[in-house]
């Protein structure tokens, strides 16, 4: 602990704000405050930091019909394993603490409703895999007891997450398959009015000003375009020359495709040839973000055109020798008859 306590990994500032910089698995815990003699535990709120693994599992997007199906081919089969694992008869070795646990999803707060740049209005809303934990159906059955530390986390919190530590920690077996299980990202049409300008996003994160970029690709090439601030639960609108870009929700992965808009609002330009030449724009909730004007050449025009502009270089190199040279014969004559003859 150094003398400067805003250095320190874990420290508290002079209003008894908690600060955590760079959380690990090991900062699990419930945290909660009171005075040094119990005042004010009417006023106690409880925080449980629960670390989440960094899985490489992508998004599924769709409507409500869509979740449904999405719950019935990850949820149920979940839920079933889960039940089976956590029984009497297999306790001893998958159940070490007395514990029920049972996948449901948790949603978010809805994304304002965009409607600019659309045929019609979007929102969306993110939906997270959870395991709810809960006292066992079951006694008399004989487990390993869990540490102090544990037992005390599993007394005050309802859920955790699917992607959790301490889940892999305690449960291993079910942690393999819950981590695997994807975010849903629930999209649902909406009536709104276009506000051109209007910052509509309800988050207090600052978007970004606009920014201007021009790109030259080579025909053939595949090039990822980033929205900027672009994340899940925000809706993002691509137009090319002033026309809205389909994203074509769940046919991302579509070969036939050139231009495509993948979950978390990239722009995926594949094979480009002249047609995909343009100037594309993209917004986040209405607030236009970033711009960008693709130009299209062949390899054989890129090396004319570089074998050109090296030529500009040589021409230009070469005159400046050339009026160095003339203007050095000139002085040179100029001053003939000062020279020295031995």
């Amino acid at each position: 602990m150094g003398t400067n306590i805003s250095l320190n990994r874990v420290h508290v500032q002079p209003d008894h704000t908690l600060v955590i910089q760079n959380i690990t698995k090991n900062d699990t815990a419930i945290y909660f405050c009171h005075g040094i003699f119990g005042q004010e535990m009417q006023f106690k709120y409880n925080y449980l930091i629960d670390p989440v693994m960094n899985t490489s599992v992508s998004p599924l997007v769709g409507n409500l019909n869509d979740w449904k199906e999405y719950h019935e081919n990850y949820l149920m089969p979940l839920n079933g394993l889960i039940q089976v694992l956590m029984s009497p008869t297999f306790a001893v070795l998958y159940n070490p603490i007395r514990v029920q646990l049972k996948a449901r999803t948790e949603w978010e707060i809805w994304g304002p409703c965009v409607a600019c740049n659309r045929p019609q209005g979007e929102r969306r809303r993110v939906g997270k895999c959870r395991l709810k934990v809960s006292a066992p159906k079951f006694k008399n059955v004989s487990i390993y007891k869990s540490d102090k530390h544990t037992q005390e986390i599993l007394r005050g919190i309802s859920q955790l997450s699917c992607q959790s530590y301490l889940v892999a920690e305690l449960f291993p077996k079910i942690s393999m398959v819950t981590r695997m299980v994807p975010q849903f990202i629930h999209v649902e049409y909406c009536v709104g009015f276009c506000k051109p300008g209007a910052l509509h996003d309800t988050s207090e994160e600052v978007l970004p000003l606009m920014k201007r970029e021009n790109l030259v690709l080579i025909k053939g090439s595949q090039t990822t375009l980033v929205c900027p601030k672009a994340r899940a639960q925000t809706v993002v609108t691509w137009l090319k020359n002033g026309v809205m870009i389909n994203p074509e929700i769940g046919q991302h992965d579509s070969d036939s495709a050139r231009v495509v808009v993948d979950v978390f609002g990239s722009l995926i330009l594949r094979r480009v040839t002249h047609k995909e030449e343009g100037n594309y724009t993209c917004y986040i909730n209405n607030v236009k973000i970033k711009e960008t004007i693709v130009w299209v050449f062949s390899q054989s025009q890129l090396i004319s055109a570089e074998s050109l502009r090296h030529m500009a270089y040589l021409g230009l190199i070469f005159a400046l020798l050339f009026v160095c040279y003339c203007g050095g014969v000139a002085i040179a004559c100029s001053k003939r008859h000062t020279f020295v003859l031995h």
